[in-house]
């Protein structure tokens, strides 16, 4: 077994699976920040980030990090130096991750990504806060858990589905945060928010109200997020497979599309409010 494996950290490209992120995960990151800090110095900050950035929080295996591009440093020189050290170009990804580079153990067996994305620009910035937001936060991790979990039952181990499904959610986190932050620096009132809330995103669904939805998430909490349980969590509140099954999805959905929504799931959800 070799070290990244001993460790927990490995992926077939064609597997998708969540687990926690753990210490070692941690030091396994930190150990491929230096070894990239090594080639390249001080000219290109490198951090990591993502999920397997945060103790505890579901995660796929796989360490994620990302490194500041300034104009000193042409890609090319970039790219010829990480090759040189065995991580392969995945190509541009643009706005959903910048210059990709994956390190394998083997063919199809990926332990790394590296994104190399403009030192300061906003994909470099939403990557750090949004790191922060999931380390400071426990609403947040729970909101966040919630939808990757949501997504990983329904798209198995299509990852590019997956990764593609948690763009709402991770907007709207960030924006919820600032919008958190404007108002704590402007001292209004907490319910100047829930103001802009349509009515109709606060509406049940099949059944299912937003309190009612915290407390089924809640309640499947202690059984590590598995769906196979809540259908008995939902039928204790008189919620039947389908229906419930309808309101996981669209309260999900509102969630992760309306930072309002998301407030106050975290604020009916048991021990959190």
């Amino acid at each position: 077994m070799d070290h990244w494996a001993a460790v927990g950290i490995g992926l077939d490209s064609d597997t998708m699976r969540l687990t926690r992120t753990t210490e070692e995960w941690l030091i396994a990151g930190d150990e491929l920040r230096d070894q990239l800090a090594a080639l390249f110095g001080h000219s290109s900050p490198i951090e990591q980030i993502g999920s397997a950035a945060v103790l505890g929080l579901l995660a796929k295996p796989v360490v994620d990090l990302a490194l500041g591009l300034t104009t000193a440093i042409q890609l090319a020189g970039v790219t010829a130096t990480l090759e040189t050290a065995g991580w392969i170009y995945r190509g541009d990804a643009g706005e959903s991750g910048g210059h990709v580079f994956v390190l394998e153990t083997r063919p199809g067996h990926r332990i790394a990504h590296l994104h190399v994305v403009e030192l300061g620009g906003a994909q470099w910035m939403n990557y750090l806060q949004f790191r922060d937001l999931l380390r400071s936060s426990t609403e947040a991790r729970l909101i966040y858990e919630l939808e990757k979990v949501r997504l990983s039952d329904r798209h198995g181990n299509d990852r590019a589905a997956y990764t593609e499904g948690k763009t709402a959610v991770v907007t709207s986190l960030l924006a919820s945060a600032m919008q958190q932050a404007q108002v704590q620096a402007q001292a209004y009132h907490p319910a100047t928010m829930t103001a802009e809330a349509p009515p109709s995103v606060l509406e049940p669904i099949a059944g299912v109200d937003l309190a009612m939805f915290a407390r089924i998430s809640a309640g499947l909490a202690q059984y590590g997020y598995d769906q196979t349980q809540a259908v008995g969590l939902a039928a204790a509140q008189g919620i039947d497979s389908t229906s419930w099954q309808t309101a996981l999805d669209g309260w999900n959905q509102r969630i992760a599309a309306h930072p309002v929504v998301a407030q106050r799931f975290t604020a009916f959800y048991p021990g959190r409010g």
